[in-house]
């Protein structure tokens, strides 16, 4: 499962989102979910990190190790931006976990940034017009 508010709090497009990590992972063990797994951004797209400004992204990258997620995802500002090569090292650098790309993984970047990353995740790069499409391109 993608958690992109693991931990922290931040100031986001819809308002103060706070992070459900405890709450989510009493509710996984209450129901007997442990094979599940926690996917976590570490930072957040659309939101500001003016909360956490003060935190480094290593002691973000580690609160969300530390709050059990099995997966870290390093992403870019928007859906669909490149992650950059140094959100995944930077993220890689200070904890034991996958470390995946999250955002704007692409024809153009994957050799690059899969040399740092254990994987991706792919959305915007198989799109049409905003819409997910298998149908073949001409």
């Amino acid at each position: 499962m993608r958690v992109d508010q693991w931990v922290n709090a931040y100031i986001a497009n819809e308002g103060l989102v706070e992070g459900i990590a405890g709450r989510a992972a009493r509710y996984r063990s209450w129901i007997g979910a442990d094979d599940v797994r926690i996917f976590a951004d570490v930072h957040v797209k659309h939101g500001s990190h003016a909360i956490v400004a003060d935190r480094p992204l290593s002691e973000q990258a580690k609160d969300a190790e530390f709050f059990d997620a099995d997966v870290l995802i390093a992403t870019g500002d928007r859906t669909g931006d490149p992650t950059s090569v140094n959100e995944v090292q930077g993220i890689r650098a200070h904890v034991s976990l996958p470390v995946i790309v999250g955002s704007g993984l692409d024809v153009d970047n994957c050799h690059t940034l899969l040399s740092v990353a254990d994987g991706a995740i792919i959305g915007s790069a198989i799109k049409e017009i905003g819409r997910a499409s298998c149908r073949e391109r001409v």
